[in-house]
């Protein structure tokens, strides 16, 4: 991928912050990945390498700006339709798997000796750790949503 040549200003450094903050709030996003399209990713980790305060300032603006409008805004679409946003962010999250599931190409796997037992052990030794995550995730989510019903009723 290669980044495209955008200008240098504060006001585009304040632009980026506030789309790329707007990105981080949604699931399956990344805003790196969004600054990095924006061709600022290495101009924005260059300024926080260099301690260029105008620059960061800028960005920090930005996120701020973003984060409460993108915020106001993700809020009145769950109240007018919570169904539909919903159903949209659980797009963006199943979509972002096909990136982030590291069993998707067979053929690097077979690359990594995975398939031939070359790392199985290692793999087999992490599935119970993730199998207790998912339970405790889920636990999680069931424990809170009793807990947000108790304090509604009362």
């Amino acid at each position: 991928l290669s980044p495209t040549s955008t200008p240098d200003d504060l006001w585009f450094i304040f632009i980026c912050g506030a789309v790329a903050i707007c990105t981080m709030i949604l699931p399956g996003i990344s805003g790196s990945f969004i600054l990095l399209i924006l061709g600022k990713y290495d101009y924005i980790m260059k300024a926080v390498t260099d301690l260029n305060i105008p620059v960061l300032a800028a960005m920090a603006f930005g996120c701020v700006a973003g984060i409460l409008a993108f915020s106001k805004f993700l809020h009145w679409l769950l109240g007018k339709w919570e169904k539909q946003t919903m159903i949209v962010l659980l797009g963006f999250v199943l979509g972002s798997l096909i990136k982030v599931w590291p069993w998707y190409d067979r053929e690097v796997l077979f690359q990594a000796q995975l398939l031939r037992g070359g790392a199985a052990e290692e793999l087999n030794l992490q599935i119970p750790g993730a199998i207790i995550c998912c339970v405790a995730g889920v636990a999680m989510v069931v424990v809170l949503d009793i807990l947000g019903r108790r304090s509604r009723k009362s």
